[in-house]
């Protein structure tokens, strides 16, 4: 069973993440900002994390480079919608600083699942 963390302050686009990975036999923690999900990270040992960029208290990006600064070899699977940015540019940024794959908001349970198979 994989350990997946998301890191999403949408309860709505979080809940159906957990919702579709749950039925595909993973096992899913979540946290609702990068504070909260990078101390989830180190409770947690997750094998993927799934994170969103625009969120308060700390962005994606930030939590991304805290999460590889503990474990550098986290597979890491960015989702967004761009905020006041289109998202292409969040995720140029991402896969610089150690994202494997991206997902723009929105997006379909196949999708999610495809992506997902994909990194591990």
């Amino acid at each position: 069973m994989t350990k997946i963390l998301i890191i999403e302050d949408d309860d709505e686009v979080r809940n159906l993440v957990k919702r579709v990975l749950i039925k595909e036999g993973h096992e899913i923690f979540e946290a609702a900002d990068g504070i909260l999900g990078v101390s989830a990270f180190r409770k947690t040992d997750p094998d993927i994390v799934i994170s969103d960029i625009v969120m308060p208290n700390q962005d994606g990006f930030e939590t991304i480079e805290e999460i590889l600064t503990i474990e550098p070899n986290t597979k890491i699977i960015v989702i967004s919608g761009g905020g006041s940015r289109p998202p292409d540019r969040h995720f140029k940024h991402a896969k610089n600083i150690g994202a494997l794959k991206t997902l723009a908001k929105p997006f379909t349970p196949p999708d999610l699942v495809k992506v997902v198979e994909e990194v591990l």
